[in-house]
């Protein structure tokens, strides 16, 4: 009997790198198990600013030979969402953001990590706001010709 090969890749890691501050972002991590035996990943996710960090732990998931899967986390569980997006962040982002993904492969040395780096803004805020002003100053320079 031969070894198992068990091997694995992050084929998709998706998240916007414009994203408005009271957005909930969606986060997007798929796996491919490129081995010759079935594999079990598990791991975490930081979310990572100047002030804070926060971890999501990736729950437990066989993947089989040659086939992919969206990574789920226990707070996926939580909500009820599509089952093809990893993590929902349903929290305050200001400013510059590091997502970091450290997934672990059981039964090996494999540690697969990628990150992202994203811009957390009140963009659509500023445009409103920028939009009424616009406004408003057109109206008052109208008023006084």
């Amino acid at each position: 009997m031969g070894t198992l090969n068990r091997t694995a890749e992050i084929t998709e890691f998706d998240i916007p790198f414009l994203i408005d501050t009271f957005d909930n972002p969606k986060l997007i991590i798929k796996l491919k198990n490129t081995g010759s035996a079935f594999l079990k990943a598990r791991g975490t996710i930081t979310l990572e600013n100047p002030l804070s960090s926060t971890k999501y732990n990736i729950l437990p998931q066989n993947i089989l030979t040659k086939s992919s899967r969206f990574i789920q986390t226990t707070e996926s569980l939580k909500e009820k969402h599509e089952t093809n997006s990893t993590l929902t962040i349903k929290k305050f982002l200001f400013g510059p953001q590091r997502i970091t993904s450290t997934i672990k492969i059981e039964g090996t040395n494999i540690v697969l990590t990628k990150s992202s780096y994203v811009l957390a803004l009140p963009y659509k805020a500023i445009l409103i706001i920028t939009l009424i002003l616009g406004i408003y100053i057109f109206l008052k320079s109208r008023k006084l010709t």
